[in-house]
């Protein structure tokens, strides 16, 4: 399915549209429950877990990252409901006043910032690369690099909502995320990658892998060219890319 809607410029970046409402992200039944197969990395939870609710603005953004790691988390999950209304627990219940947003079925409250909810749902669902210490650093490893990733994007790239030219995204910031920024951290990604394969970990889809897969996604959409000196990237990319449950969340 395709990916984004109009967007401002080639290389806009943090308002590409999900394909469809959030509440309409919901593989295989109306509740997004997952497969009853083990889960992608072949971890599965100790003991039976909650099922958990994602809630997002209708924007990749802050909330590809999370849906990813769900979608792969072997865990029951489902997206926010059409009646959700974030302004009525902004000031409330969120713990920052924003969105993403982790609701677990019979917790208090619910759990906010994208790197703690993928956190969360990686630990829940044995899929942080915990069961290995080099697994479980990397994991983290990669979730701050997307982070990393995220900000040098927001700085410099043009959006749907935000024009070159604006505040930090001039066109000096923005030809140098091209031609340094971007160069580097995929370089670094690059040297990370595990021999000659196209994995980070044993399983290849840990947590934080899967995150950041969903910035790097939001980033290929902008330019590819960010692969043409990583060649096991792409292949590590792609082979996230074409998952069943990758398409799930892509599809909407």
């Amino acid at each position: 399915a395709s990916a984004a809607a109009a967007v401002a410029s080639k290389r806009s970046f943090a308002a590409i549209k999900r394909p469809a409402a959030a509440s309409t992200r919901r593989p295989r039944s109306a509740t997004a429950t997952a497969s009853a197969t083990p889960s992608s990395t072949d971890a599965t939870p100790a003991m039976a877990q909650p099922a958990i609710t994602l809630c997002y603005f209708e924007v990749y953004a802050k909330g590809l990252q999370c849906a990813m790691v769900a979608a792969h988390s072997g865990l029951e999950w489902r997206a926010k409901s059409a009646d959700f209304n974030f302004k009525a627990v902004k000031d409330t219940a969120a713990p920052f006043g924003q969105m993403p947003l982790l609701y677990i079925d019979g917790a208090d409250s619910p759990i906010g910032q994208s790197t703690a909810i993928a956190s969360t749902i990686g630990r829940m669902s044995n899929t942080d690369g915990a069961d290995h210490i080099k697994d479980f650093a990397m994991s983290s490893m990669l979730m701050a690099e997307a982070e990393d990733l995220y900000a040098a994007m927001v700085k410099a790239s043009p959006t749907a909502f935000v024009a070159l030219g604006t505040g930090t995204k001039t066109a000096e910031n923005h030809a140098l995320l091209w031609a340094e920024v971007m160069p580097h951290h995929m370089g670094c990604l690059e040297k990370l990658l595990v021999g000659d394969t196209d994995k980070f970990t044993i399983t290849g889809l840990v947590s934080g892998e899967l995150f950041l897969f969903g910035i790097i996604y939001q980033i290929v959409l902008c330019s590819d060219a960010i692969f043409d000196d990583a060649p096991k990237l792409k292949a590590w990319y792609n082979r996230i890319l074409s998952h069943a449950k990758t398409q799930d969340v892509l599809a909407g």
